[in-house]
């Protein structure tokens, strides 16, 4: 039997995401700050020209579907979480979810109260934890931001394991690139935190999980050991 050949079929090139594209140093403008949390700082004092902010912990809540039902249970737990602080700050009242669910329970502010608040800063931080970066949300699109970032490592690891963090290593590089993302769609971000420089005795899990980019050997004299992230993200700093 003639075999006839198969016609060959060309494979469309897939469209790179932001996670394909390369990272570098002069992605970010000249006088953006980045640095580790733990890390020294001075601050002027009695200086007009200071910039006063709050830091913020967000879980971004991603919808179950695109079902109004689902999206409106989204959108609750980020007023609760995130919008129960920031609101205030811009519009001088809570989120309309807490009015509506809370009721009488949830205080009001005094108009003075709320004209104080409106605009009461000149930076936001942003600690996200969990979901979608950065969170689309029309009220804070033009805010100065500055980000923080970490990934945590179990405690019983051993030095030799805990050292090679390749997840961190990968999160640090992938939340760049998306920052770098959200910069070109006009985003105001002035800087970048890694939490955290050291192991830590870190909020309500104590010393069970590592946080730092350098090993601190909590039963040796706290010895100080840099894990993998530590260079990578010092030769990032360095890279022209």
């Amino acid at each position: 039997m003639l075999k006839v050949p198969s016609a060959s079929v060309t494979k469309p090139t897939p469209k790179p995401t932001i996670l394909d594209l390369p990272l570098n140093r002069k992605d970010f403008p000249p006088d953006f700050f980045f640095g580790t949390v733990g890390l020294p700082m001075k601050f002027k004092q009695a200086n007009q020209n200071d910039k006063i902010g709050i830091v913020l912990v967000h879980f971004w809540m991603v919808p179950y579907s695109d079902s109004p039902a689902d999206v409106s249970a989204a959108e609750r737990p980020t007023d609760f979480l995130f919008g129960w602080f920031l609101e205030p700050i811009n519009t001088g009242e809570y989120p309309q979810s807490m009015q509506d669910l809370v009721g009488p329970r949830l205080p009001r502010f005094y108009k003075e109260q709320s004209e104080l608040l409106k605009g009461s800063y000149d930076f936001l931080g942003i600690l996200p934890t969990d979901g979608e970066f950065p969170p689309k949300n029309p009220s804070y699109n033009n805010d100065a931001r500055v980000i923080q970032t970490s990934v945590s490592d179990d405690s019983n690891l051993p030095i030799e394991k805990a050292r090679k963090d390749e997840e961190r290593k990968a999160s640090l590089r992938d939340h760049l690139k998306y920052l770098v993302a959200a910069m070109k769609e006009g985003v105001d971000v002035k800087g970048f935190f890694v939490w955290i420089l050291l192991d830590n005795f870190e909020w309500n899990v104590g010393f069970t999980l590592r946080f730092g980019m350098n090993y601190v050997d909590f039963n040796n004299g706290l010895k100080r050991y840099p894990k993998e992230s530590a260079p990578w993200f010092k030769n990032f700093l360095k890279a022209d």
